[in-house]
């Protein structure tokens, strides 16, 4: 299993980074694997169930994430984990704080697949693409948000 936590301090809201990773149909405009996002069930406000489309070169794959916002101790927690798909195991967390010099962002992502071929292929990538996929949000984030 591969796993990475990463803290950040960005020049925004809590909220607008959180309502930003929130708004998972908007993904493949600006997630450059994500060719497809839709919600799919609605539990709640903060709570929703999303069927992501995956595209890297010739690998083409859909998910099931079940993703749900909590408020606790002045932070905002997104706890995004696959459903159903080829995921053994995926799990991730943004947690969001406002701070004097703006948000303090903490990323985790844990991730396995369940086929062998495809968590080599991963090992392969992997650190590339936890950092485009940060670069990706924080992008988006300047482009909403500086505009």
């Amino acid at each position: 299993m591969l796993s990475h936590r990463e803290e950040k301090i960005l020049p925004f809201k809590k909220k607008q980074l959180a309502d930003l990773v929130l708004d998972v149909e908007k993904y493949p405009e600006f997630l450059p694997w994500c060719s497809d996002c839709k919600i799919i069930k609605l539990e709640a406000k903060d709570h929703f169930f999303a069927n992501l489309k995956i595209e890297y070169n010739k690998i083409c794959f859909s998910y099931i994430s079940e993703i749900k916002k909590l408020e606790k101790d002045n932070k905002i927690i997104i706890d995004v984990t696959s459903r159903k798909g080829p995921f053994r195991k995926l799990k991730n967390i943004w947690e969001f704080e406002d701070s004097k010099d703006g948000c303090k962002t903490d990323f985790f992502i844990s991730i396995q697949l369940k086929s062998t071929i495809l968590n080599k292929l991963l090992k392969l990538i992997y650190n590339k693409a936890y950092e485009k996929m940060l670069e990706s949000f924080t992008n988006r984030a300047h482009k909403i948000y500086n505009s």
